[in-house]
């Protein structure tokens, strides 16, 4: 790693230690783990079952399980099974969840905007274009 690498990778570490603090502070005021965040994001796009929530979390069906179980008795999410298999649990997110959910959406973007309002024009302009260019080396498979 040369020297610049190491400036950027200390860069990088420094505001992640400062951001994900940050942001599990603002999580805590609603209420909601990162993890149960997590959940309701996975569900804006539609109804889930137990193992699509863990395998896109990363996690056992046994935690996804008990992250559902959390939110359904904060009333954000709701399971039933599926009729063409009981065994198939199906994750909802309820009315509650959506509200919950535009408030951690609105969070993030406070969050975003902040550290981004220093920043000039062309500044945002070439962070913008790095950020997609380690987007596209992430999705084409280009990490360890």
């Amino acid at each position: 790693m040369n020297d610049l690498n190491k400036k950027v990778y200390s860069s990088i570490t420094k505001l992640s230690a400062i951001i994900v603090p940050l942001w599990h502070k603002n999580l805590a005021s609603l209420e909601i783990s990162p993890s149960q965040a997590e959940v309701l994001t996975l569900l804006e796009k539609g109804d889930a079952n137990i193992n699509k929530i863990a395998c896109a979390m990363g996690v056992t069906s046994s935690a996804a399980t008990q992250l559902v179980e959390a939110l359904e008795k904060k009333t954000l999410v709701t399971r039933t099974h599926a009729s063409s298999d009981r065994r198939i649990v199906i994750v909802s997110m309820t009315n509650n969840g959506k509200i919950l959910l535009r408030k951690i959406l609105n969070l993030q973007k406070k969050l975003i905007n902040s550290l981004l309002q220093n920043l000039e024009s062309d500044e945002l302009k070439k962070l913008y274009m790095l950020h997609e260019k380690m987007i596209v080396a992430v999705q084409d498979g280009d990490l360890i």
